[in-house]
């Protein structure tokens, strides 16, 4: 047994003047690592102090990183920093072990010590900035997509920007953003408006059209009237391009702006309509109303040209807005 001698009439507590001993003989190599401890019944016994006082010195030895307790196996004296340093993980289940050993100590439950980590965790949580991503892209329709697409990602807060108007600005983009993102067709462009060493913030999306949305186009009859509505051209063109690669129509579609002061007329001359994903954002009440009356008038629904970020390539990038999230909350 180990041989430790008490001063009753010592200003010092009896469970400091254990402490004491213990980290001198730890730390002097007396007692080695690996070496196992009596039991707090046996200490207590030997050296005539109380179980209390002797598990109190334990657990304080605990936290000092001096000695582990094994569950059904016993306390043992730790290697020292500097003989067998600890990994990351078996680190982090000591610091766990010497908080909950505070946490009983102040006799807490262990329900109540659950509901404070998960509060403290969640303050955390919401301490770490979000990944913010800047989406530039050159229509409207195309920018709402990509918004909506990325903002349903974790850990990510979006700002858009419409490319033209990117590229007339005299000022470069905002260096305070952690990524880029803008399709293939502009990405030199806009890569020469990124600051000095900034370019490799910028990623490139690839969009595309879903299986189910090429059915949908490829459904409409040949003979059918086609109109195209969009917000913008390029948009249009864009739709124009898809319609010439998946639609069998015997006429080239025809297109129209919402804003256009003819819309009612372009509606009358058309039974099918493709419009743009989120259209009722780019509309006003007078062009929803022209809506629904083309609808009623033709019998058929508008088939929505759905123009979205290729699924791989999403996954990918919210791979990478992981990795961006994790390095800012260390």
């Amino acid at each position: 047994m180990l041989q430790i001698t008490l001063d009753e009439h010592s200003d010092m507590p009896i469970y400091r003047q254990i402490i004491g001993r213990f980290s001198r003989d730890i730390q002097s190599g007396i007692l080695p690592a690996g070496f196992k401890l009596p039991t707090v019944r046996a200490l207590s016994d030997e050296i005539g102090a109380s179980r209390g006082t002797v598990k109190h010195a334990y657990d304080m030895l605990e936290q000092l990183g001096l000695i582990k307790k094994i569950q059904g196996s016993g306390t043992y004296v730790c290697a020292l920093e500097g003989d067998q340093p600890l990994g990351k993980k078996e680190q982090a289940l000591n610091a766990i072990d010497a908080l909950l050993n505070q946490m009983q100590a102040l006799q807490f439950s262990m329900r109540d010590i659950r509901i404070f980590v998960e509060l403290k965790l969640r303050e955390r949580e919401q301490m770490v900035q979000n990944v913010r991503v800047g989406v530039v892209e050159c229509s409207p329709e195309a920018l709402s997509v990509i918004r909506d697409q990325v903002s349903a990602l974790p850990h990510c807060d979006v700002y858009e920007y419409l490319l033209q108007t990117v590229l007339e600005s005299h000022q470069q983009l905002n260096p305070g953003l952690d990524l880029f993102l803008t399709t293939r067709t502009h990405y030199e462009e806009l890569g020469r408006k990124m600051p000095p060493g900034q370019k490799q913030k910028l990623f490139q999306v690839i969009m595309a059209v879903p299986p189910s949305a090429v059915m949908e186009l490829a459904r409409i009859p040949a003979a059918a009237k086609t109109g195209i509505l969009c917000q913008s051209e390029r948009f249009a063109y864009i739709v124009q391009q898809g319609c010439e690669r998946y639609c069998l129509l015997e006429e080239s579609p025809k297109s129209a702006l919402f804003s256009s002061p003819d819309l009612a007329e372009f509606l009358a001359g058309t039974d099918q309509l493709i419009i743009p994903p989120n259209h009722l954002r780019f509309c006003t009440a007078r062009e929803r109303s022209l809506l629904r009356e083309h609808k009623e008038r033709t019998g058929s629904s508008p088939v929505i040209y759905r123009y979205e970020i290729e699924q791989g390539l999403l996954l990918y990038l919210e791979g990478e807005i992981e990795k961006i999230y994790n390095l800012n909350s260390q």
